[in-house]
């Protein structure tokens, strides 16, 4: 019954026009995709075919049946990216941390069955160099390793190391719920509102409304309307920390809201 609600409140939402019918969306992921992949060719010119390709592998391999945490979730993070380099000046150096963050923050990802934290220390065991500097790639060679770090401009193992520390360090800061003593540096919120609000892509009903809960809301046992409700709470709850993520944020309450009162009018709680 709730997979038939969420198709049904889809097409609802499709005939008011509040999301493109399925051929545009279908389209407009298409060119993201080949967006993002292009520009991660472009910030990592050696090595950007061999990341782009472990990546896909990397969320093929987590728990389960992964309808959110796969690969189309990194690339409307990725696009993320884009949208805030676009807006704000970033050095080469922070673009590809974002970059690598978005790519790996969700590797190996547990989809609801252990806490958060547990996702994010997966993630990063995925970063740590084993035998050489190039670990992220893999079957990586000695070439390999030195066109690893000509992409990310460090000059031998130290630098590397506290480069790999640092995109350590800001994925396990995604951990949810976030345990701030104080407010995060810049670059952990900026990249916290990138993930979070993947609502804005033009796939974002079949990602929130249909992937993310039946990947981790509905093996609970929880009715699609209740899930709609706990998305607007989510939202409203949210802190933001660039001035585009607030106009995002804007859009996506009015869009949950939305689509809460589509779902309580076509099925109540199925």
């Amino acid at each position: 019954m709730n997979r038939q609600l969420i198709d049904d409140v889809r097409a609802s939402l499709i005939a008011d026009g509040t999301i493109p019918n399925m051929d545009l969306t279908r389209k407009q992921v298409a060119f993201e995709t080949e967006n993002v992949h292009a520009f991660v060719k472009t910030m990592f010119p050696r090595t950007g075919i061999s990341l782009l390709n472990h990546i896909e592998t990397l969320y093929v391999s987590g728990v389960g049946y992964q309808t959110y945490h796969n690969d189309r979730h990194v690339t409307s993070v990725l696009q993320g990216v884009l949208d805030y380099i676009s807006q704000y000046q970033a050095d080469p150096r922070t673009v590809r941390l974002l970059l690598l963050a978005a790519m790996f923050h969700d590797a190996k990802h547990t989809l609801g069955v252990m806490p958060d934290r547990v996702n994010t220390a997966l993630a990063v065991g995925t970063l740590k160099p084993v035998q050489y500097l190039g670990a992220l790639i893999p079957q990586c060679v000695d070439h390999i390793a030195n066109y690893w770090l000509s992409d990310i401009e460090c000059n031998g193992y130290k630098e590397h190391t506290a480069f790999l520390t640092e995109l350590m360090e800001l994925i396990l800061d995604t951990t949810f719920p976030y345990n701030d003593v104080c407010a995060p540096r810049y670059l952990v919120g900026v990249f916290r509102d990138i993930d979070r609000l993947t609502i804005y892509r033009p796939d974002w009903y079949d990602q929130i409304y249909s992937g993310l809960y039946l990947e981790s809301a509905a093996p609970k046992s929880i009715a699609f309307v209740d899930y709609c409700a706990s998305q607007v709470n989510f939202l409203l709850s949210l802190e933001v920390y660039t001035l585009i993520d607030n106009e995002r944020l804007s859009i996506a309450i009015r869009n949950a809201r939305h689509v809460l009162q589509t779902a309580l009018s076509i099925g109540g709680k199925s």
